[in-house]
């Protein structure tokens, strides 16, 4: 009797236990790219648009069918739900891996739009940045030829699952909010430019952003912004003296550097370390002349990044974190502690050493 009366109790619980809200997979459409503009309307200076991507009917057959739907509204919220009401299936933001934002909104309302993306529980944190150029819905209607999936070259290209280059800076979302809202560093954000006939877009160049202020970097100080950043680990340096051409090419480079405030004189070492290959040259270089070749490259090398490290001081700009690491050595308010490194930044003297270890020519002998 007792175990007859366990099953009814177990049966009515059942009763009680709400159903599954989860839609068929046919019932939802997959967002798989993020743009927002800002629109020529002060009213709804909003404008969203989705990069949808349409399932195929055969699932071993790739098909890179999209459709693209943008709104104007008040807020990027609002923009989402009429965009609801345009699709007949459930928009689903779980495969959302980029959000591309225009220069326009970048420069209005930058904080506004990544606390929005940072509150979505649906929207994935590691999900990369970008600036579209000229805006981002342009970005999104791109359909390179060689792209199999919807957005597939986009993830490829910042994953470094496809393409490696050092001109390429990833920056994912919860990293691009840490830094803009965090004090003594400035973030960065890969620029992505579509051409003419929007089947090709070129990823070469950061823009580094500080207040009010962006600061477009060219492509040198791209690459040498993702080499101290530790972004990427395979990089290119080229030497030219003494009628001699080579290019090393340094597999993880390492870099280090301590800040030195207390004096009259405040100065940043830095410690660069290139261990590579040469890769290219002009002329025919001997295996017992390598420690010529190196000893060619550390000052080469040392002029590089003291030239990026004076460039971002002129801008007064720091996408690497030096007022930062000033902040974790002091103790006071975060505003002292600004006022403070305000004061010493502009003054601040850079002394780079570099190492350079070549273990090959890269010729068989």
């Amino acid at each position: 009797m007792a175990a007859i009366r366990i099953k009814l109790l177990i049966c009515t619980c059942f009763l009680l236990v709400s159903g599954c809200s989860f839609k068929d997979i046919d019932k939802r459409f997959f967002v798989v790219t993020i743009g927002v503009d800002r629109s020529s309307d002060d009213k709804k200076p909003y404008e969203v648009s989705l990069k949808l991507a349409v399932p195929n009917g055969t699932p071993k057959v790739a098909d890179n069918t999209f459709i693209v739907v943008s709104e104007q509204a008040t807020s990027i919220s609002e923009a989402i739900r009429v965009i609801k009401s345009k699709v007949d299936k459930e928009l689903d933001f779980g495969h959302a891996k980029v959000i591309i934002l225009g220069e326009k909104i970048i420069h209005d309302n930058l904080r506004q739009t990544v606390d929005f993306f940072a509150r979505r529980r649906d929207i994935q944190q590691i999900a990369w940045m970008a600036q579209g150029k000229p805006d981002a819905k342009t970005v999104l209607l791109i359909k390179p030829k060689s792209e199999r999936l919807p957005s597939n070259s986009i993830f490829l290209s910042f994953g470094q699952a496809g393409t490696q280059t050092p001109f390429i800076t990833s920056t994912y979302l919860f990293d691009f909010r840490r830094k803009l809202f965090d004090e003594g560093i400035d973030p960065a954000l890969p620029v992505m430019q579509a051409n003419e006939e929007k089947d090709l877009f070129s990823i070469n160049q950061a823009v580094v952003i500080h207040d009010q202020k962006e600061v477009l970097l060219n492509k040198r100080q791209t690459r040498m912004l993702n080499v101290l950043t530790n972004s990427f680990s395979n990089v290119g340096l080229n030497v030219s003296n003494d009628n001699i051409h080579f290019v090393v090419s340094a597999n993880n480079p390492k870099i280090s550097y301590v800040l030195h405030t207390d004096g009259d004189q405040p100065y940043a070492a830095f410690h660069v370390t290139f261990k590579g290959i040469i890769e290219e040259s002009l002329q025919d270089l001997q295996a017992k002349d390598m420690p010529k070749y190196e000893r060619m490259a550390k000052p080469a090398l040392a002029k590089q990044v003291q030239q990026f490290l004076e460039d971002m001081q002129k801008e007064n700009i720091d996408p690497l974190g030096l007022g930062m690491r000033y902040r974790a050595r002091h103790t006071d308010s975060v505003a002292a502690e600004m006022k403070a490194w305000e004061g010493i930044y502009p003054k601040l003297r850079f002394q780079v050493k570099a190492d350079v270890d070549l273990t090959s020519t890269g010729l068989t002998e």
